[in-house]
């Protein structure tokens, strides 16, 4: 078999570029598509997204509002697509729970962690309260 002429790396960081340009630029239809029958995650009775458009006029500033900083947080959002590719690759899932430095409202440093999926709840919350206490403690 011949020897490809890419590299194991050359396939991560293509895929990184595609990913990321999938997020680059989201039109307003496709996020207000893709928004208005999706529940909102605080509303406790399942209310979608799609109940703030006003059906009886075309006032739907609550509506137009959430979906236009929906797009706004999209378009501002890091460019994590290397880290997502390469967390896949390694078959890790990422953890909601972030470690955050600095005085609140300006963090510094964020630390965001991703587990192999054989690795407890247990022991994730374990190894995240020993990094707490070790930068508590140990770091200046």
């Amino acid at each position: 078999m011949n020897q490809p002429t890419y590299t194991n790396d050359d396939l991560v960081a293509e895929a990184a570029k595609q990913h990321h340009g999938l997020t680059e630029d989201p039109g307003y239809m496709g996020v207000a598509e893709a928004m208005e029958d999706s529940p909102i995650a605080s509303s406790p009775d399942g209310t979608t997204w799609g109940a703030l458009i006003d059906k009886d006029s075309e006032d739907s500033d609550e509506y137009d509002e959430a979906r236009d900083t929906i797009h706004d947080l999209m378009t501002d959002a890091a460019d994590t697509s290397y880290w997502a590719i390469t967390l896949g690759q390694d078959r890790l899932v990422p953890s909601e729970q972030t470690i955050t430095l600095g005085p609140s409202g300006d963090p510094r440093v964020r630390v965001h962690l991703a587990f192999a999926e054989d690795y407890s709840e247990a022991d994730q919350a374990d190894l995240i309260a020993q990094l707490h206490e070790f930068i508590a403690t140990s770091l200046t």
